[in-house]
């Protein structure tokens, strides 16, 4: 007898941070070679290089942060590198979705 698994409702940060790496897929479907037939190995490089700019954006986010509260630029500059950083986070977490879903028929359930 195989027993059921629980299903879980996503908290609401979860769910709109899913959406969010749902719409960056579909922005390149059609334009690149499907996940599924690139071998595991290739999908660390551009992970590597996706890290490195999520680290980069939120150096620049936080370099931000630190100038004076009246600074209007600093607003605008601080929305403008916030959607970069949630978009960089986006890119690591579907590369690092495309390795595990890879791995996922051979390993057991966790």
């Amino acid at each position: 007898m195989t027993e059921k698994k629980q299903v879980f409702e996503l908290r609401p940060p979860l769910q709109w941070f899913a959406e969010k790496q749902e719409e960056i897929l579909r922005q390149h479907d059609g334009e690149k070679t499907p996940w599924q037939k690139i071998p595991l190995g290739h999908l660390l490089n551009p992970l590597n290089m996706k890290e490195c700019e999520l680290q980069e954006t939120a150096f620049v986010h936080g370099a931000l942060q630190g100038l004076p509260k009246t600074n209007e630029m600093k607003f605008r500059a601080l929305d403008i590198i916030a959607t970069r950083l949630i978009e960089e986070c986006c890119h690591v977490a579907n590369y690092a979705m495309m390795i595990a879903d890879k791995a996922r028929p051979y390993a057991s359930e966790l």
